[in-house]
């Protein structure tokens, strides 16, 4: 009984923070690497699960953990910005995934190629639930790299 509760009320505090933006504040708006010459315009953090057999559709935004998600993908998008002044030909947008202690757990990352001055760009990182980390990721932080 007390680990359902303690389960629900993390369930509330992740969907608070789902509707909150999931925008992130620390270490220059969770980014490191270069920030000079690519800024994160924005990001969004979704769960998608499913029943056994079936498509994943989306449960929700944040990382939710349920029987469902368990099926399922996190599915991380957004947008980044050249503001480097020149041509960059090869950025590399990387998600460290941590836990509820901020402990390192993962990594993924997606490649943007040939990205023009003050233009932006979108990435996609799909975390599969194959992971052996994947009911214990909580946070997240961008490292982005171009040259």
């Amino acid at each position: 009984m007390k680990k359902q509760i303690i389960m629900l009320g993390i369930v509330i505090l992740l969907i608070c923070v789902g509707l909150s933006g999931c925008e992130e504040t620390t270490n220059n708006g969770g980014t490191t690497g270069d920030t000079a010459e690519v800024e994160l315009v924005n990001y969004k953090i979704e769960t998608f699960g499913a029943d056994m057999g079936f498509k994943p559709e989306k449960i929700g935004d944040g990382f939710i953990h349920s029987e469902k998600a368990k099926n399922g993908y996190y599915k991380i998008t957004g947008t980044i910005k050249n503001t480097a002044g020149r041509m960059l030909n090869n950025i590399t947008v990387k998600v460290d995934f941590y836990d509820i202690n901020h402990t390192y757990l993962d990594s993924k990352s997606d490649y943007i190629l040939n990205l023009q001055d003050t233009k932006t760009d979108d990435f996609k990182i799909i975390y599969l639930c194959f992971s052996s980390y994947f009911e214990n990721v909580e946070q997240i932080e961008f490292d982005i790299s171009a040259s």
